[in-house]
C-alpha cells in the first residue's frame, strides 16, 4: 500500500476484522519499545529478545545499534531470518543470534555460550511468545531469566494463559 491514508485505512480494516487484535499488537509493541528505550537511555546493556522471530526491533530502534542485543529463537526461524537479513544487506553487527528451542533446549546454557552474563543490568523482551509454549517451557524460561539477570534488570512480556488462547 502506498501513502499514509491507504495504510491507515488498511490498519482500521484489519483491526475490525481481527476484533481489535492488530490494535492490541501495535499498542503492546509501542509500550515495550518505550520501556526498552528508557532502559537503554539509563545505560542498560545488554538487551535480550526472546522468541524474536521476524521482529525487526534490533534494527528499527536506532538506539539499539550501540547496545549488545541477543536475539533468541528456534533454529529454523533464525536461519530464515538471517537469510532475509543477508539478502537485504541489513547491518546487524550488534546482534548475537542465539538458536534455542524453548521446549527442548536450555535457554540459560545457550545464552551463556553466546556470551551473556549477569554482571550488568539487562532488559528482556518476551512479546507474543508464551501463548505458543507449554507451562514447563514458560517456567524454564523464567528461571533462566532470573539466573542471568543482574539486579535492576527488567522484563517486558505479554502473557496469555494457554487455556484462554483460542479465539474460536
Amino acid at each position: 500500500l502506498r501513502g499514509l491514508p491507504a495504510r491507515g485505512a488498511a490498519h482500521r480494516v484489519a483491526g475490525a476484522a481481527t476484533l481489535g487484535l492488530t490494535f492490541h499488537v501495535e499498542l503492546r509493541t509501542r509500550a515495550i519499545d518505550e520501556a526498552l528505550l528508557d532502559a537503554v537511555r539509563r545505560g542498560t546493556d545488554p538487551i535480550v529478545l526472546l522468541g524474536a522471530g521476524l521482529d525487526s526491533r534490533a534494527l528499527r530502534l536506532g538506539a539499539l545499534a550501540r547496545t549488545r542485543v541477543f536475539e533468541v529463537d528456534h533454529p529454523g526461524t533464525q536461519r530464515h531470518k538471517r537469510a532475509r537479513l543477508a539478502r537485504a544487506g541489513a547491518a546487524h553487527d550488534h546482534v548475537t543470534f542465539v538458536a534455542v528451542d524453548f521446549e527442548r533446549g536450555s535457554l540459560g546454557d545457550a545464552l551463556k555460550r553466546a556470551g551473556l552474563t549477569a554482571d550488568r543490568p539487562s532488559f528482556w523482551v518476551w512479546e507474543g511468545v508464551t501463548v505458543y509454549l507449554t507451562r514447563e517451557a514458560i517456567r524454564g524460561t523464567l528461571r533462566a531469566i532470573a539466573a542471568l539477570s543482574a539486579p535492576t534488570s527488567q522484563l517486558a512480556l505479554t502473557y496469555v494463559r494457554p487455556d484462554r488462547a483460542r479465539l474460536f
